[in-house]
């Protein structure tokens, strides 16, 4: 049985978690439904944006450490085909 998704506040989320979150939790701390999806949305969103900087920033670093590591390993070819070359 394939669960079911709801739209709310730009999110998708399950049904159960949905009636989960609105009939026991948001009773018990007196947040509003409306008030409480959009701050998680909002969240959710902000996380997500910041997931992908990172993620973008630490990828951004690792192809430049690779990049030198490869620039590195041609300098000391040419150098040993130099070596080979006049030695």
């Amino acid at each position: 049985m394939s669960e079911k998704y709801i739209k709310i506040e730009n999110l998708s989320v399950s049904k159960n978690l949905l009636n989960f979150i609105n009939s026991e939790v948001l009773p018990g701390i007196k947040i509003k439904k409306k008030k409480f999806w959009k701050g998680f949305s909002k969240y959710i969103h902000e996380l997500s944006l910041d997931h992908r900087v990172n993620w973008l920033h630490r990828w951004h670093h690792q192809k430049t450490d690779l990049h030198d590591l490869h620039l590195a390993s041609l300098g000391c070819q040419l150098r040993q085909r130099d070596r080979n070359e006049t030695g």
